[in-house]
């Protein structure tokens, strides 16, 4: 209650509570000088002008501002009250009311510094953040969203797609469909990929993540989530796909080159190593002793380049997927010693000792010959190669473990093998009868030599 005439004021304990005075009486006299001092000093000049216009014009007084406590702690009130006036229409007293408002305006600061947060991520973000309803009325939307679109501003692009987002925006007209029923049935999506027309026609690719928000009761109210441009990632994938295709189609080409040459230089090969035996033969039989040296160096030249002929026809079958097994039981012991009397000029010619240790009869094996020999062959050439006047040792002995495993080994190999392309075994009876093809003309010869060799005897 304040004497407006004498400056005295009469405050409540309560008031005088919240003012920080420590007097434990009903009223506490005060002076409005008292009062003023504890306003604080960026809040009195906004107090002053309300008391003014009250005291002016005769309207309620209603103000909110800080007060500063005598322990040096800072409260929010708001102080409420009318004017009382003479005969004279001469304001006389103001009598109010002064509430503690700290907790409101702590909680509206706390509001508006997460409201400013979310308006500075919203405006910001480099995501399109967006609010639409079910039936395609945008809420909201960022400016990130504008400029993934080709909107000049998040205005424009509200007014031009709200309610014609399946027509507008999505190059498929039933996505927008697709996206609402995801919605109905788990209340969100992640990563919902389609292709969209930009404001200018463009196409481009975005994925969405989104959410449904519902009301307390339920009800849903609408849809909100984020945008991003994924074209360049999609141009990347689709580069990288046709990248992988040319590749793996240069690949094939040139597989299927080498394949091709293979089989075109063994027939003649073939031809030329069968030849050179049958002159051997020829010239064994007529006494033509001098020549079998050379017509033995024709021979192994010739089995020589077929051997990197079918190494390379092996490699492009392996990169083609088309390497077969040609399985056969067979003793490995004589596999063995032929593998020794093969690499022995190559061991000799390093100053090298070969040692074959066998600790117990070898048994059979069930597998591809032909590639069990090269694989050996290929090993003891290797230590060759990188040893000189030393031993070199081929330790052969029977694993309990591979025993056990041999049996599986053999019927995985045979199921793959039948499960071989009919293509493929076309290929291979190609390279068989182109080979026989050369053989059959070296045989066809023999027999008449043979046949010439019975006449003249």
């Amino acid at each position: 209650d304040w004497n407006i005439l004498t400056g005295e004021e009469k405050w409540s304990r309560e008031v005088a509570a919240l003012f920080g005075s420590h007097d434990d009486l009903e009223t506490t006299a005060k002076t409005y000088e008292d009062f003023f001092q504890r306003v604080h000093p960026e809040d009195s000049a906004r107090l002053a002008e309300a008391e003014k216009q009250s005291l002016a014009s005769g309207s309620d007084y209603n103000v909110e501002y800080r007060i500063m406590q005598d322990n040096g702690g800072i409260r929010w009130v708001n102080s409420r009250g009318k004017v009382l006036r003479d005969e004279a229409n001469q304001p006389i007293r103001l009598t109010g009311i002064t509430m503690d408002i700290t907790a409101r305006k702590e909680a509206e600061a706390a509001i508006q510094f997460a409201e400013e947060k979310y308006r500075s991520i919203f405006e910001n973000a480099a995501d399109g953040i967006f609010q639409t309803t079910p039936d395609g009325q945008y809420i909201s939307a960022n400016p990130a969203l504008a400029e993934i679109y080709g909107f000049e501003s998040p205005e424009s692009l509200m007014t031009t797609l709200s309610n014609q987002i399946d027509r507008k925006l999505y190059v498929s007209p039933n996505r927008r469909a697709e996206f609402i029923q995801l919605m109905t049935r788990y209340d969100a999506v992640t990563d919902f990929e389609s292709q969209v027309y930009r404001h200018d026609g463009q196409v481009i690719w975005i994925s969405e993540s989104a959410r449904a928000v519902r009301d307390a009761n339920g009800t849903l109210t609408y849809y909100e989530g984020i945008v991003k441009d994924i074209s360049d990632r999609k141009h990347a994938a689709d580069e990288l796909f046709q990248a992988k295709e040319a590749a793996e189609a240069a690949n094939r080409a040139k597989s299927q080159f080498l394949a091709n040459m293979s089989h075109e230089l063994r027939t003649p090969l073939n031809a030329i190593i069968g030849y050179s035996e049958m002159l051997q033969e020829d010239a064994t039989d007529m006494g033509y002793e001098d020549l079998i040296p050379d017509l033995d160096k024709i021979r192994n030249s010739g089995k020589h380049l077929l051997s990197l002929i079918n190494d390379i026809l092996d490699i492009s079958k392996i990169e083609a997927g088309k390497m077969g097994l040609y399985l056969e039981t067979f003793e490995i012991q004589p596999l063995i010693e032929e593998v020794a009397a093969t690499i022995q000029p190559m061991i000799e010619k390093k100053g090298n000792q070969l040692i074959i240790q066998t600790s117990e009869p070898l048994g059979t094996m069930h597998a591809d010959i032909t590639k069990i020999r090269q694989a050996l062959l290929n090993l003891l050439s290797n230590a060759s190669k990188f040893t000189e006047n030393g031993t070199i040792t081929l330790t052969v002995s029977k694993s309990e473990k591979a025993e056990g495993r041999r049996q599986e080994a053999g019927d995985r190999i045979q199921e793959e093998g039948v499960r071989e392309k009919v293509e493929e075994r076309a290929q291979e009876a190609g390279d068989r009868i182109q080979g026989e093809g050369g053989r059959e003309k070296v045989e066809g010869r023999r027999q008449k030599t043979e046949d010439r060799r019975q006449g003249a005897e």
